[in-house]
């Protein structure tokens, strides 16, 4: 058994955890001992690392403003999704261990939805999910960003936990733009932080210093999701500096039963655990994409968004380094009760 560095060429990263022998690898995992870190700076040859379902593809970004060509992952492309049939998602084809430790991580990623106008497009969805259907997970219905289904086309995506980023005002919904933590494929969130984005929306407004940035007007957006084996933490920025960030929820969440519906001979069982996004262009159809993406199986948060890279410096201090990601105590545990019995919402806000 040894310990070795993988550094991918194409500009994604990971760090390879022990192999037995050349003829027999071990199956990789991210988190507890295989891969520490997926670190997608841009998307050249990253089908080899993730699973594109759908109409998600890898594609040259035509919006680019650098003068070199960067690759992007795009999860839609702009065609009307009228009868529900066209989606797109992407997942990490290395499923996610920490089940004992209640699967804590920290992700930041940089997406962009480009419509024509501030009501075209539906959203799009970071997911961590146990579906049978593994990294190929991928639901269908109108609205439903990849995650919702139903059983004639496309069946949601659970068991699961998702992070929303919804563009469409359903009928549920509190406005057109608004985030909300979302339980095994449901359209609706439990927990919602609205008024971040328009002042447009149903209930009082929260204060934000970017209240008049619609999700889809074609800039960038800079995410950060932390989650500590309790918590999870979800801020968003058009600015590079995460201090800079609205913090549009933090919740508690016992990601372990929402990972582990399912069980054995009355056993609860590890489950196979995905991570990655999803999205549907909507009836008024916008590009859904992902720039960039970073992810560590741990709770070790990241930081600012600096020119092509996140925390070049603290990368470039760990390099070579298996540390990160399993320091002693990473993790709070999970909390004790199910997260069928967390009260739902009263409205938007941050608690």
């Amino acid at each position: 058994m040894f310990q070795f560095l993988c550094k991918v060429l194409i500009k994604a990263i990971f760090i390879l955890p022990a192999i037995a022998s050349a003829a027999e690898p071990e199956k990789l995992y991210l988190g507890e001992g295989s891969i520490t870190e997926l670190a997608f700076e841009q998307f050249n040859g990253t089908d080899k690392h993730i699973t594109l379902n759908g109409v998600a593809k890898l594609t040259i970004d035509e919006f680019s403003q650098s003068e070199e060509e960067r690759t992007i992952l795009r999860l839609t492309p702009r065609l009307p999704n009228s009868d529900g049939h066209i989606a797109g998602s992407a997942y990490a084809k290395y499923p996610l261990k920490g089940f004992r430790i209640g699967y804590p991580f920290s992700t930041f990623f940089r997406y962009r939805v480009t419509a024509s106008n501030v009501y075209d497009g539906s959203g799009m969805v970071f997911a961590i999910h146990s579906d049978k259907r593994e990294d190929k997970a991928l639901g269908k219905c109108k609205f439903c960003m990849g995650f919702s289904g139903n059983a004639l086309i496309g069946r949601s995506v659970k068991p699961s936990v998702g992070i929303e980023f919804d563009i469409y005002l359903n009928a549920k919904d509190y406005d057109y733009n608004m985030v909300g933590l979302n339980f095994h494929g449901s359209k609706v969130s439990r927990y919602i932080h609205t008024g971040a984005f328009l002042p447009n929306s149903r209930t009082e407004t929260i204060e934000s210093p970017y209240t008049e940035r619609p999700i889809n007007n074609g800039i960038p957006w800079n995410v950060w999701i932390d989650f500590d084996g309790t918590v999870i933490e979800v801020r968003s920025s058009q600015q590079n500096y995460r201090a800079d960030a609205t913090l549009h929820l933090r919740r508690e969440v016992n990601m372990r039963d929402a990972m582990s519906l399912r069980k054995q001979k009355g056993e609860e069982i590890e489950p196979i655990v995905f991570v990655g996004f999803s999205a549907d262009p909507g009836l008024y159809p916008a590009y859904t994409d992902i720039l960039q993406w970073y992810f560590r199986p741990c709770h070790a948060p990241y930081g600012d968004y600096v020119g092509d890279i996140v925390d070049q410096k603290e990368r470039e201090a760990k390099k070579g380094e298996d540390v990160i990601c399993f320091k002693e105590g990473l993790g709070r545990g999970t909390i004790d009760r199910n997260i069928e019995d967390i009260s739902p919402p009263t409205g938007g806000g941050v608690e």
